[in-house]
Formats: C-alpha cells, structure tokens, sequence
C-alpha cells in the first residue's frame, strides 16, 4: 500500500534512479527495495516531446523494485482564462486526458507500491500538483506530504484538471492552499 510519496527535480531523479540500484528510505522504514512506483513528467521541445527518464531501462528498474511507470508529456503553463486554455495547443495544455491517465495509474499501483516518486524538470509545480492529488486521491496525511516536499507550488491548473477527472469539487484547492501555507509558517 503507498505510504510515502516523494516529489523530486529530474536531475534529483536521475542521480537516484540512474545508477539501477535498489534503495533504501523509500519506504518509511526505509527497508531496502521496498516497491515503488515513478510517474516522469516532461514538457515539449520543437522536436516534439523531450526525452522520457526511464523510458530507456524499464527492466532496470522493475529489477530493482519498481512495480510501474507512468510517463507523461505537458507543459508548466497556467492559462489566465478559458480562452487563454483554448490559444494554447492541445498537446502543451495537461488535459483532463492526461488526468485520466494519472488516475488509473495510481489505481493500478497503489495496492503494490510503498512509495510513489515523482518528477518533473524542477520537482516544483508539475510534479507537486500530481502528487498533491495523488496524495488526497490515496488517503494519505497532507501535513506529512508537504512536510517532507517543502518546496513544492503546485500548478493550481494541473490540479483543478485532475479534480474535475475525479469528479471531485475544485474548492479543495483553497483548503489544500491553505495547508501549505500553514507549514511554511511552521518551517
């Protein structure tokens, strides 16, 4: 069952991961090879989507402990407006597509993994606003969450996407707002 969820920069992930090893402090215990799962989010380049971190060793990685990976391809971007989403191309904008996928995901790999890792380029809005989810999805505690990724600001866009995907009331993002400002203040 995932306990822990862990918010990371891509050059964070890739000096974790990168060497194949199995780790240990993943899981709260911190026992080595405790399962995990990776959701890898990277945005676009004139070339089309840049290249996906993990998407050269899958086997390493399940070798190593990894129970499934999720690669995932948008832009950190805030539309002002319906029609600012709209000017945007489809394939930059996350889309409730997008959430969709994310969504079955963590219910794919939620009863085999202890730890779900996230990254994006900076492990800052991306990453913190899927993880900020996957952590209100899965039931875990909040206060811990952004406890242990304090650097975390999440893009309020790429949440409202997933709560609407879950059909859940966008007014939680004021609560989950407030909470993070709470623990900056305890810091």
């Amino acid at each position: 069952m995932l306990e822990r969820i862990l918010i990371l920069a891509r050059d964070e992930a890739e000096r974790l991961l990168g060497d194949g090893s199995a780790f240990t402090g993943l899981a709260p215990e911190g026992d080595a090879g405790a399962p995990w799962a990776l959701i890898s989010i990277v945005g676009w380049t004139r070339k089309g989507p840049a290249v996906l971190f993990g998407a050269e060793a899958p086997d390493r990685h399940s070798r190593n402990g990894c129970v499934g990976s999720l690669q995932c391809c948008f832009g950190d971007i805030l539309p002002v407006a319906a029609a600012d989403a709209a000017a945007i191309p489809s394939h930059y904008l996350f889309s409730g597509q997008e959430a969709a996928r994310i969504i079955a995901f963590l219910e794919t790999v939620k009863a085999d993994a202890r730890a779900l890792i996230l990254h994006c380029d900076g492990g800052v809005s991306r990453s913190g606003a899927v993880g900020l989810f996957a952590c209100r999805w899965l039931g875990l505690d909040e206060a811990e969450f952004f406890a242990e990724n304090r650097r975390i600001s999440p893009n309020p866009w790429v949440l409202q996407v997933l709560l609407e995907s879950a059909g859940r009331p966008c007014k939680d993002l004021a609560y989950w707002y407030q909470l993070r400002e709470e623990e900056r203040r305890r810091i």
